[in-house]
């Protein structure tokens, strides 16, 4: 389909009523794993124990604030978090 300099596209008459492709569906919150949780379960924020041992390794790696893939496994141990989350 051609068109022309003053002719609109269907999809935008109407201001765009029958567009929702990029939009934000409320329905879908549950299913975006950023916005709810599958389970409905809540974040737990970090305790001031896991905080510890992270702020004592910074402190001790001020110039090189990079943990290696071991220290990443050490303080995924120590602070009962994923290794994911080191990532």
């Amino acid at each position: 389909m051609v068109y022309v300099e003053n002719e609109m596209k269907p999809e935008l008459m109407n201001g765009g009523a029958g567009f929702t492709g990029l939009f934000y569906d409320p329905n879908m919150s549950s299913y975006h794993p950023y916005i709810g949780g599958l389970d409905g379960s809540r974040r737990k924020n970090a305790t001031r124990e896991t905080t510890a041992h992270l702020k004592t390794w910074l402190n001790e790696h001020r110039k090189n604030p990079y943990p290696t893939k071991a220290e990443k496994i050490m303080l995924a141990l120590l602070t009962k978090m994923t290794l994911t989350q080191f990532y």
